[in-house]
């Protein structure tokens, strides 16, 4: 848990937090067993691992689904046309819309050579 939002310092925070809880509440399963056979603090240790395992999922959805920059889309994919789109259509409706039916015009790169290089 704290590994994705360790930057603000909630996640320690929420790691302290859900475990004492979680702890407390098996307070009375935990302190009836006997100690060769600790049921209860498996059953803890992987509420509090499954708990944790919530944030990274969140995470991984919202920069998976999250569109590419049109800069991306310009220096990197090379897609000139679906860059001038992006923005247009951020600059007319205040949404990006990611078409993947739109032609995808490639950029003409030269490519360098030692004497590009020599100056």
């Amino acid at each position: 848990m704290t590994a994705v939002v360790a930057a603000q310092g909630w996640g320690q925070f929420a790691a302290a937090v859900i475990g004492s809880i979680v702890v407390t509440a098996f307070k009375s399963s935990i302190s009836s067993q006997p100690s060769n056979e600790p049921m209860a603090v498996d059953i803890c240790w992987r509420i509090i691992i499954g708990l944790g395992a919530i944030p990274g999922t969140l995470a991984l959805y919202f920069r998976l689904t999250i569109p590419e920059t049109p800069r991306f889309t310009m220096d990197i994919q090379r897609n000139i046309h679906q860059a001038a789109h992006d923005i247009d259509t951020f600059f007319t409706t205040g949404t990006f819309l990611v078409d993947p039916v739109l032609a995808i015009q490639k950029a003409h790169v030269p490519k360098a050579s030692l004497r590009d290089f020599l100056g």
